[in-house]
């Protein structure tokens, strides 16, 4: 079934729909020149196929929508007080 899909430049296309069988689980770790340390995870949510739609390469193209899960694992001053 073809829906209409908003990306993120603000325009709407056709796509359809797909269904996420699998995520693989972990998080990236990130180090701030601030010296927190903080832990991203994108969760996605709804997978579209745009229709039409490819890359440079040829490649079709997918929208993804999703949800970002952050966690702060240290952060300077928590360095400073230990």
């Amino acid at each position: 079934m073809h829906e209409e899909v908003h990306i993120a430049d603000g325009s709407v296309v056709e796509g359809t729909r797909v269904r996420i069988l699998r995520i693989t689980p972990g998080y990236t770790e990130i180090e701030l020149d601030d010296g927190s340390v903080v832990e991203v995870h994108t969760l996605p949510v709804d997978a579209f196929r745009l229709d039409g739609k490819v890359d440079r390469e040829g490649n079709q193209v997918y929208s993804i929508n999703h949800q970002v899960i952050l966690k702060v694992k240290s952060t300077k001053q928590a360095q400073l007080e230990s």
